[in-house]
């Protein structure tokens, strides 16, 4: 097992071999092929991403089953198919501040089975299909008021017990359901709701009083529905 440090620039000698060096940068982790990426399969317990990338690519660290933690730095703004796809001892997922991601890829997240929560992005406009997809220890998440699409199946297989939701668009389409939100509220138990991203649009599964009771929080800023 291993922890690996990308570089931000490097260098190449005259025969292309690369070099420490500051004459190009690295703003990516290249796109791999399906289930062939950068990393694929390594023996990776923590990589360090330095914050002149602004996207990971397709399959990046697709298989990495001894990687446990990865920061994401606030430069990057997309990561892509199946990046961390299967990385079953990944138990820390942290996004840093002022993080710019808009987009989280398609199955980005399957099979992270070891992730127990999540706070996404407030820059995220985008969960895309299977993104959080059997993440089985995933109990909590917050769903920030930036988000406008979430794709199916994006949270099925988890175990979400706990959600928040600050977008508006979640509030309207969450459910049990895959075309709600891809499951997202499947386990719910306990939601709670930002009372400013609740308009003239009503969700009717968390609006039923067999389903939930509604209280305000202390603060009144949230809305929170438990389950009945």
């Amino acid at each position: 097992a291993r922890e690996v440090v990308i570089p931000s620039t490097y260098s190449l000698s005259e025969d292309g071999t690369v070099l420490s060096g500051t004459d190009y940068t690295i703003t990516g982790i290249a796109d791999g092929d399906e289930y062939n990426g950068a990393f694929t399969a390594t023996n990776i317990t923590n990589i360090t991403i330095p914050d002149s990338v602004t996207s990971i690519g397709n399959w990046a660290f697709s298989d990495c089953h001894s990687l446990t933690s990865i920061t994401i730095p606030a430069s990057v703004a997309s990561i892509g198919f199946g990046a961390f796809w299967c990385c079953d001892k990944l138990e820390t997922l942290i996004f840093e501040e002022g993080s710019q991601l808009e987009r989280i890829g398609s199955e980005a997240f399957l099979g992270c089975s070891s992730l127990t929560s999540i706070t996404i992005p407030a820059s995220i406009s985008n969960i895309e299909y299977g993104a959080f997809s059997r993440c089985s220890s995933l109990t909590s998440i917050t769903i920030p008021e930036s988000v406008t699409s979430i794709g199916s199946s994006a949270f099925s297989d988890c175990n979400l017990t706990s959600v928040t939701i600050e977008s508006n668009y979640a509030y309207k389409n969450a459910g049990t359901g895959d075309n709600q939100c891809g499951y997202l509220l499947q386990d719910a138990t306990v939601v709670r709701v930002l009372t400013s991203c609740i308009g003239t649009d009503t969700n009717s599964y968390l609006e039923n009083t067999a389903n939930f009771t509604k209280t305000t929080s202390e603060d009144e800023l949230y809305y929170i529905y438990t389950k009945v």
